[in-house]
């Protein structure tokens, strides 16, 4: 997986959280990060529906499914 991916157990919210942030993924743009200082002020916007965060789509893929492995060994 890339550099900047992690995956979260959040036992307040019942969540497995995994990419950064809340704004939806896309992975057509890599300008749009959250190390890129052009979107600061955008990002975790929800009026905004224009930024998305990328993430490459393998890693988003073995994401979600680590996700989903981990969701049906809680469940």
């Amino acid at each position: 997986m890339g550099t900047h991916n992690t995956i979260d157990i959040n036992s307040f919210g019942a969540m497995i959280l995994y990419s950064w942030g809340n704004d939806q993924n896309q992975s057509k743009n890599p300008r749009q990060n959250f190390v890129n200082p052009e979107f600061d002020g955008v990002r975790g916007n929800p009026t905004d529906s224009k930024y998305k965060e990328f993430i490459q789509k393998t890693d988003e893929n073995q994401l979600l499914s680590l996700a989903n492995r981990m969701h049906d060994s809680l469940a």
